[in-house]
């Protein structure tokens, strides 16, 4: 059994493709969004560096209550707390 795929074919399915990315493209760009923000790559970027933050920050005046409760109100399993 053979597959044939003519190269005219093939052309124009690579060229309407490339057109539809750059459609893509055009239209992100206008609307200023990135696209791991259109993708939703980066909807938890923000809460993982403040996570990171709250984690490596520690205040030895403030003590280690205060840390955990600052742990906990940035995290989203709040039965952990």
């Amino acid at each position: 059994m053979e597959i044939y795929l003519p190269k005219r074919r093939l052309l124009i399915g690579l060229l309407v493709l490339l057109a539809a990315a750059g459609n893509v493209l055009v239209l992100l760009k206008r609307s200023g969004r990135s696209l791991a923000q259109a993708v939703g790559f980066d909807t938890s970027r923000g809460s993982a560096l403040a996570g990171a933050k709250a984690f490596y920050s520690v205040d030895y005046h403030d003590g280690q209550y205060i840390w955990a409760a600052r742990l906990c109100s940035l995290s989203h399993s709040r039965g952990a707390c």
